[in-house]
């Protein structure tokens, strides 16, 4: 059974439907539909995504690494296939095999319990193919927590390590990847608080959306409640808000109780989102609640 959205005409970021105080808002991860612009040192404005993330549903694959430390490309260890794998059910053809070990078909780090991930996305000009510690520092995420930062996040290439000390004097850790997204723009991709040893993996070339899902049980979600989220998931890799366009399309189906689900998406600005987008679900700010990463599977 698969539902289509119809019901909205407009998204938005959350500086245009009402948000909290600034400080508030980073520190408590507002669950909105939109993304929080921002400027970013040297990359320009970004749409930080601070999302609630699932807890720990049942059936989550664990998705961890045997190494430690900053990795050089966003291959996963070990867990690469040649072909053919038939990937998590619901997965299109087996086309996720060459995804396993990453965020994409896994859960970021699943046994370290306040473990998240949230994601800013560029567009445009902004759409970074790289960014240093100095710029990381300033992004809304990071910046608002005064984090320090080391190396550089590479598009499809090396990841970035940061800390920042919380408000319960705790330090917490961050690894930082440069991903792509849809309409040839970028994203940055958190991975905070992981395990010793997990990394944040993701697949070269992947195009990904993050969305958060406004539950604590992936269980609930439902077909319309994925569309939902994908939506907004997918046309924040478009612009931080705006109009739906007229046409678009979203028909999500949940698989593995809600721990996965398949989205076809038709009618998107250009054509640029359209296409089967694969969700896996994930926990977001601070650490909760539930939330998705959805990957676009390769074009024909």
């Amino acid at each position: 059974m698969t539902s289509t959205i119809h019901h909205r005409t407009a998204y938005a970021g959350p500086e245009r439907v009402g948000r909290p105080a600034p400080r508030q808002r980073r520190i408590a991860g507002l669950l909105a539909l939109g993304a929080i612009a921002a400027l970013a040192a040297g990359c320009g404005p970004t749409d930080a995504q601070e999302s609630p993330s699932p807890t720990d549903p049942a059936g989550v694959e664990a998705g961890t690494s045997d190494s430690g430390g900053a990795t050089d490309g966003g291959a996963a260890r070990g867990g690469a296939s040649d072909g053919g794998a038939t990937g998590p059910s619901g997965a299109p053809g087996g086309a996720t095999g060459s995804w396993a070990g990453t965020v994409s078909t896994e859960r970021f780090s699943p046994s370290a319990d306040g473990s998240y991930l949230t994601m800013e996305n560029l567009h445009g000009e902004w759409a970074a193919r790289e960014m240093a510690a100095a710029q990381l520092e300033q992004t809304e995420f990071l910046g608002s927590f005064g984090a320090t930062c080391e190396g550089t996040a590479v598009l499809d290439g090396s990841a970035a390590a940061c800390t920042f000390t919380g408000e319960d004097g705790a330090e917490h850790r961050v690894q930082v990847r440069l991903v792509p997204t849809a309409w040839d723009n970028t994203a940055l991709l958190y991975g905070v608080d992981a395990a010793e040893g997990d990394l944040l993996e993701v697949a070269p070339g992947a195009e990904l959306g993050f969305q958060p899902a406004f539950t604590e049980d992936v269980g609930a979600v439902t077909d319309q409640d994925l569309s939902d989220i994908a939506l907004s998931a997918v046309m924040l890799q478009w612009a931080s808000d705006g109009e739906l366009p007229h046409g678009l399309d979203i028909d999500c189906t949940v698989s593995d109780a809600g721990v996965h689900g398949t989205c076809e998406v038709t009618g998107t600005p250009d054509g640029g989102g359209d296409g089967t987008w694969y969700a896996t679900a994930q926990r977001g700010y601070p650490g909760h609640t539930a939330a998705y990463v959805f990957t676009r599977l390769p074009q024909a």
